[in-house]
């Protein structure tokens, strides 16, 4: 019997659902996220489903793999080829200060550093012309020198190459050619606008993970039929729609926010089909709290995505789903600073070691432990039964917390969970303001969804917080997000700068452009998905 599956790779566990075609029935499980190898995880979900990939023609994975490369600066040692005399456009960035009473404000720091940023003589016109041709020779040489220093990938980005991208596809298909091992990509790839800091941070941040990203994706591919799978796979894209292998591995930051998006499409779903118009989508995992709105039937999508934040962040120019992410999981840890104010996240325990309860070498209180030092988890059924938790080492974590604020024994660690548990209720709180009440919106008119392993367990304190007067949980909530990329459809955007004054000729041109637009994205959708022409 076929079936459709989906897989969600959190920050703790790795969620399977899969749906079979003929008796309608859908199977659900989880196992632990295996951060040594990920494709172990899928693979265990699939041995714990007990499905035969040979049986399964359809495969959508999202993944947490590209936020968390760029997050946490573990991507590949990449440097950036651009035209002579912008080497520091990724430090220039924008001259705006986010934060103007921060008198010690810093941006993150550029994912290409400069020592390895390089120039090359070329130069295209704001209007497409070419008035420097690119110096191949010396882009031949600095192969050679690219290749002698490690470079595991490059960058290209060339100024107004959004109005003529010949001189990038050539670097491209030069240094592809002599460096062969070495992941190569360009602006014009990824976008065709003009902001030249935005195209040059994406490009960055494209390069950076491309590396991973295409190997994960190659290997899981290559692990599937292994083992019989036949079918199409899929990734869970962050504009709310799916990509093929192919272009995934050509464009990784379009997986920016593949995990989290899978939710926001069946939240979208679930939310049609009971008849409320606005939504709050609102899903809480392991590591994080997600949070998106579901506007009469429609979700937001930005442009821009900051990794990392506005503030401090680099821009990403790439459509994603809006979406607001804080570090309130069920893994987050609870931590006293120097003044010993109490803390929740973002830091979390993950699923190695996990929260203290998991008994796998775990000390750090988390909201988990929190949960379950005051029974609102019960420890013998807790991942179906197969992670027994360990009331005594939750109690024994938060009393290490509780202890320097003067709160002694049992009842003093009792008192310590509920603040832990009051505290992450404020910062997901927070998060849904921001996506509501910051943009003119009153929580109180939406219905509140809530989905993954911790959502419906803090969904009634979110509500009280926020006087949201109605909230929904879905069948296996922990599964959520898996069930929501079983119901994506396919999904291309395409932008592009056009340049000209308002008037008849102008508009006929912009038609042009719009009608060679189209005609692209037919193609690649037909290539892609092998849709009908």
């Amino acid at each position: 019997m076929p079936h459709a599956v989906a897989v969600d790779i959190g920050g703790t566990f790795t969620d399977l659902v899969a749906y079979d075609h003929d008796s309608g029935t859908v199977i659900y499980t989880k196992s632990p996220t295996t951060y040594g190898n990920l494709v172990d995880g899928v693979m265990d979900c699939f041995a714990k489903a007990k499905l035969d990939p040979h049986a399964v023609n359809f495969v959508n994975h999202g993944t947490t793999l590209v936020i968390n490369s760029l997050i946490q600066r573990k991507g590949a040692k990449a440097a950036l080829v651009t035209t002579a005399g912008f080497r520091d456009i990724l430090e220039i960035a924008r001259g705006n200060r986010p934060d103007p009473f921060d008198l010690h404000y810093r941006r993150d720091e550029p994912l290409i550093p400069r020592e390895l940023r390089f120039e090359v003589a070329e130069r295209i016109g704001a209007k497409g012309e070419i008035v420097t041709p690119l110096d191949r020779d010396a882009l031949a040489a600095l192969a050679c020198k690219l290749a002698g220093l490690g470079i595991e990938a490059v960058a290209i980005f060339f100024m107004n190459s959004y109005a003529n991208p010949t001189h990038e596809e050539e670097a491209a298909q030069a240094l592809r050619a002599l460096m062969p091992n070495s992941y190569v990509t360009c602006s014009t790839e990824l976008t065709r606008e003009w902001y030249e800091y935005e195209r040059t941070s994406t490009v960055a941040a494209n390069a950076y993970v491309g590396p991973q990203v295409t190997s994960y994706v190659r290997r899981l591919e290559t692990d599937l039929q292994h083992k019989g799978f036949a079918g199409s796979l899929f990734m869970m894209g962050s504009n709310g729609g799916l990509l093929s292998v192919e272009r995934s591995c050509a464009q990784p930051v379009a997986l920016v926010e593949s995990g989290p998006i899978g939710g926001c499409i069946g939240a979208g779903a679930y939310a049609e089909a009971l008849g409320f118009p606005n939504v709050i989508a609102f899903d809480m995992g392991g590591t994080t709290a997600k949070c998106a709105l579901v506007e009469n039937g429609r979700f937001s999508v930005d442009s821009v995505y900051y990794a990392g934040g506005y503030v401090k962040g680099f821009p990403i120019k790439s459509s994603v789903i809006d979406i607001v992410e804080v570090g309130s999981g069920g893994g987050s840890v609870a931590w006293l600073d120097p003044q010993n104010r109490l803390h929740v996240g973002p830091h979390s325990a993950g699923s190695m070691p996990g929260p203290a309860c998991y008994g796998n070498g775990g000390t750090q209180p988390t909201v988990t432990d929190a949960n379950l030092l005051l029974g609102r988890l019960h420890p013998d059924r807790f991942l179906g039964g197969e992670l027994k938790l360990q009331v005594a080492a939750a109690g024994a974590a938060i009393e290490r917390i509780a202890r320097p604020l003067g709160f002694e024994g049992r009842d003093g660690s009792i008192r310590m969970a509920d603040g832990i548990l009051s505290l992450a209720t404020v910062i997901m709180a927070g998060a849904i303001k921001q996506i509501s009440i910051e943009h003119g919106l009153d929580p109180r008119e939406f219905v509140l969804f809530c989905y993954g392993g911790g959502g419906p367990l803090h969904a009634g304190a979110l509500a009280r917080e926020l006087s949201i007067p109605t909230v929904v949980v879905p069948p296996e909530p922990g599964n959520f997000s898996a069930v929501g990329m079983l119901l994506a459809d396919a999904r291309l955007d395409l932008s592009k700068t056009f340049v000209g004054v308002l008037d008849q000729n102008s508009v006929t041109a912009l038609k042009a452009v719009f009608a060679e637009m189209e005609e692209q994205a037919r193609a690649t959708l037909v290539a892609d998905f092998n849709a009908r022409d």
